[in-house]
């Protein structure tokens, strides 16, 4: 899809698509053949889903370490958390006697 002025749209995905385009007056929205036909074949999407985004492959994967090293960062968290609350208990108080040297 061409929008004049503006750019191309890609639209890519099996069955028919239905699309509402809004352009002020004067302004031409055509279709014509894709320009790079076999992108989505040779890099792009390697599964098609409704919330995928047309991610590509390196993206999913930077996206999945990120989601995994927050994951990871909350776990060291909680088990720091406990850790002190461990050791918190089991300190107990020094009592210093109003004589002494320190």
């Amino acid at each position: 899809i061409v929008i004049a002025g503006m750019g191309w749209v890609a639209i890519s995905g099996f069955g028919s698509k239905e699309l509402d385009v809004w352009v002020p007056q004067g302004v031409k929205v055509f279709r014509r053949p894709s320009l790079l036909p076999h992108e989505m074949k040779s890099r792009g999407v390697t599964r098609f889903h409704i919330n995928h985004r047309a991610r590509s492959p390196r993206i999913y994967r930077k996206k999945r370490a990120i989601v995994k090293a927050r994951r990871d960062r909350a776990l060291r968290d909680t088990l720091r958390r406990d850790q002190m609350e461990l050791e918190t208990g089991h300190a107990a108080p020094v009592e210093v006697p109003e004589g002494s040297a320190f």
